[in-house]
This record gives structure tokens, sequence and C-alpha cells, in this order.
């Protein structure tokens, strides 16, 4: 994500549902911090500055599998919704972007169907 080509910086937070674990010196902690649901950015990214996470701590339940990110100094933000349950949630972002990527299980016999749906939603604070 990349909201009016605003760089990630101080005033993007990144909100999970669930207390966000993750191992320890991740993400830069110079970067971002994390406390509880939240990641927060603590200075405008630039050059090669990196920022990367697994969003670890989320349950069996598709009720974690919903996702913000607020920037306060533009006034907007971005929600992005599952309907199954999380394999696994990263974070990934350089100077240009915010990425939070959301993975869900596939688990589909030969010949059958398998449905899940992500939905993202664009708002103002």
């Amino acid at each position: 994500m990349s909201l009016d080509d605003t760089r990630p910086g101080k005033g993007v937070v990144i909100t999970m549902p669930y207390a966000i674990e993750t191992p320890e010196g991740k993400p830069n902690a110079t970067l971002a911090r994390v406390s509880g649901r939240h990641v927060r950015y603590l200075k405008t990214m630039e050059g090669a500055d990196v920022v990367t996470a697994p969003l670890g701590g989320f349950g069996e339940t598709a009720a974690d599998n919903h996702i913000r990110i607020d920037n306060a100094k533009l006034g907007a933000g971005m929600a992005i919704v599952g309907d199954r349950p999380l394999l696994s949630a990263n974070l990934w972002s350089i100077r240009t972007t915010i990425a939070v990527e959301p993975r869900v299980a596939v688990v589909v016999a030969p010949g059958r169907t398998f449905n899940w749906s992500s939905t993202y939603s664009y708002y103002t604070l």
C-alpha cells in the first residue's frame, strides 16, 4: 500500500485484532515498534530502510484476519478483511510501500473447489 505517494513513517500504525508476537529483533527497532496489537512506525523510511516481521499471535478463527493500516498524517487508511483463519501474516515495507501479507491455508481435494475472500477497503479517519 502507498497512500498519496507518502513514505511510511511516524503516524503510520498497523493494527491487528490480536496481540502481535514477533521474534526478538523484529522489526528493526529504529524504524518500527510492536506493542500489543499495534506496529507503529517511528521515523520516515528512506534509502535502504526495510521493516520486516512475522505478525504471529493469531488464533484459529477468521476474526483474526482483519488488518488496519492507518496514516494519521494523511487522515486515511486501508483495511484488509479475510473470511478464513490466518495461516501466517507478514509485514514488509520499504521507503515506498507498506505490505501486510495475510495468508490462508488452502486444502482442497482434486476435482473439488475451495473459496475464500479478502476485501480491501480504503477510508478516511
